[in-house]
């Protein structure tokens, strides 16, 4: 028997493709808009929805995301008796060159008096992919329900059966964008200037490796900051350009402070990086044969610590204090790799040292070292897009 929800959607998009016309086809795609099928009256109207062969954006597979019908803020027998917290998220996946989207689902359920609303049957359904049921999360959250389907179709049909009866809205998210990171490969060196299209969500979120993650509006574009892109030496494809845009239905019908969002994201990756302002300083650091044993022949334990290396241009006093470049390498001795990248051409002079009394940590730029830590100096000369090998040994003691 066909459950309740998959007869509403049928009838809700049906409906909405003979009489009100609110089902359209989302044109942002390859698909210029031609529709060739005809309204067969049936519940399912082939000629008004999306055809997955050709409606599909910048090579998406599974990810309609043209389906459009009616918003619905919440109606049924329960209208108002439960607060709802419903989300819809779809994400992009690369496979063999091709990009695939996927659907996870979270509603929360309360009672209007506050009370988790545990033992509702949960169902989220799309015109495209069927009704998914959504599991509780018992014991651990009750009135916590989550289910994932395969693919984005925009329109969302939510249903809530609880003890006060059923429950019912429907959201419709963002259509499916693309995303242009710009020329190639990203230069560290300048601002990044991110776009997409198209734009217009109530709000977006942009995820880069070296920047992280931040909430802007939709508008389309994001900047990120000179010197920010994700850059390791010798690597490739370290970056990444994420854009996730999302739309937020207030739930009138249920109780106060109810929401239903829908968010999709898209991805331009792998993506290289380069810095044409400057070169990369690497090497290992260690701590020298004769101060490790005269330590152990003083019957003291092994030096321990976080490795640091400053770096200042040779023309600035390189006892002046900050500003100053500068790394951190892990606890001696398990790492003992150390990169600077980006410093501009010409000559440097290099500190390294073992925070041995961990003084630096948690600061927000090293301090130098204290007396009787192990430190070394030298002087480099870093070209431009090159990298100058340098290994050092902590030989002395300050």
């Amino acid at each position: 028997m066909r459950s309740s929800l998959a007869l509403a959607l049928a009838l809700v998009f049906a409906s909405g493709c003979r009489t009100t016309g609110v089902l359209v086809e989302d044109t942002a795609g390859t698909d210029a808009g031609s529709d060739a099928g005809t309204d067969s009256g049936t519940a399912t109207d082939s000629g008004t929805t999306v055809d997955p062969g050709t409606d599909t954006l910048g090579g998406v597979n599974e990810g309609f995301g043209g389906t459009v019908g009616a918003s619905n803020t919440g109606s049924g027998a329960a209208a108002g008796e439960y607060r709802v917290d419903a989300h819809v998220w779809a994400v992009d996946t690369s496979l063999g060159g091709n990009i695939f989207l996927s659907s996870t689902f979270k509603v929360s359920l309360w009672t209007a008096a506050g009370q988790p609303l545990s033992g509702a049957t949960v169902q989220l359904g799309t015109l495209n992919y069927g009704v998914a049921q959504l599991a509780e999360d018992l014991p651990n959250n009750p009135g916590s329900y989550t289910g994932e389907q395969f693919g984005y179709d925009r329109t969302y049909a939510l249903s809530v059966e609880g003890p006060a009866g059923v429950f019912e809205a429907t959201a419709v998210g963002p259509a499916i964008h693309t995303v242009d990171a710009g020329p190639l490969p990203v230069d560290r060196a300048s601002a990044w200037e991110i776009t997409w299209g198209p734009s217009g969500a109530d709000g977006a979120r942009i995820d880069t490796v070296g920047d992280g993650q931040s909430n802007t509006t939709d508008d389309g574009a994001y900047t990120v900051p000179a010197g920010s892109a994700e850059y390791q030496l010798a690597a490739t494809g370290e970056e990444h350009a994420r854009v996730t845009r999302w739309t937020t239905l207030a739930l009138d019908g249920a109780a106060p402070n109810s929401a239903f969002a829908v968010s999709v994201r898209m991805s331009q990756q792998p993506i290289d990086v380069i810095d044409s302002r400057a070169g990369d300083v690497s090497g290992q650091l260690d701590i020298s044969r004769n101060l490790r044993n005269d330590r152990a022949d003083a019957g003291l334990p092994p030096y321990a610590g976080m490795m640091v290396v400053l770096a200042w241009p040779r023309v600035l006093d390189p006892y002046a204090g900050a500003p100053w470049e500068w790394t951190t390498v892990s606890d001696w001795p398990n790492n003992q790799d150390y990169q600077l990248l980006g410093l501009a051409p010409g000559e440097w002079h290099l500190l390294a040292y073992l925070d041995v009394d961990g003084s630096d940590l948690g600061q927000a730029s090293p301090a130098g070292p204290d007396q009787d830590e192990p430190f070394t100096e030298r002087d480099v000369t870093v070209g431009v897009n090159g990298n100058t090998t340098r290994d050092l040994s902590l030989n002395s003691l300050w």
